[in-house]
């Protein structure tokens, strides 16, 4: 898509003359994408009121329901735990959990929300792009909704545990916030107080989209 592709390749000792950057073609409509979901009313659609600062978790089926597939992991049930502890109750803050689309039992999630008994959080298994465009920032270990919340200039959080750093891409530039859980609800604040943070994470990001998708201004059908 983008010259990120192209200089791997490169590296790769492939000819670079025979490379051509044409971008990502699911995003050469991402403004008319935007548009139409923000002419939707999707807060009342999810029962979300439109003030709160919304936090979306986006699962990797890291539960232990998933053990024999996934190996021994149970982060994503320690994150949303974490969350519901941090932020649930909270007047200023709404929790979405969307699972991973093929993550088809949820039941551990429901039953740790349903221990903590608040009312401003929610699994919701729906159109990630609504939900993204709803939100305000996005969490997760291991999930590329966490490059499709860049497009969305939504900024984005990596938890990691035990210092691995689940590899999305070899370089992220700076552009995607990486977390301990113990920190994350730090970081979180941090995101939405610190002017000057989220100004070096969109400049960030501008670059980073341009770089691994390369997306056209002007008539991008004609690139190809």
């Amino acid at each position: 898509f983008g010259d990120y592709a192209k200089m791997v390749l490169k590296e790769s000792n492939y000819p670079v003359e025979r490379l051509i950057t044409f971008g990502n073609s699911f995003l050469f409509n991402l403004e008319n994408i935007q548009k139409k979901l923000e002419s939707e009313n999707l807060f009342k659609k999810y029962g979300i009121n439109n003030n709160k600062k919304i936090i979306l978790f986006t699962t990797g089926r890291m539960q232990r329901k998933y053990q024999p597939i996934q190996g021994n992991y149970d982060y994503d049930e320690q994150i949303w735990k974490y969350l519901l502890d941090n932020f649930g109750g909270s007047e200023d803050y709404f929790l979405i959990l969307k699972p991973h689309p093929t993550e088809f039992d949820t039941e551990i999630y429901q039953q740790i929300l349903k221990k903590s008994s608040f009312n401003n959080a929610k699994i919701i298994q729906d159109d990630f792009f609504e939900l993204i465009s709803i939100s305000s920032i996005l969490v997760s270990v291991f999930s590329t909704t966490m490059l499709d919340a860049l497009c969305f200039q939504k900024n984005s959080i990596q938890v990691i545990f035990d210092n691995v750093k689940w590899p999305i891409l070899k370089d992220k530039s700076d552009v995607i916030l990486i977390s301990e859980l113990h920190d994350l609800s730090k970081n979180i604040i941090n995101i939405f107080e610190d002017k000057n943070l989220r100004n070096i994470l969109s400049k960030n990001r501008i670059n980073f989209i341009k770089n691994h998708y390369n997306l056209p201004k002007n008539n991008p059908m004609t690139v190809i």
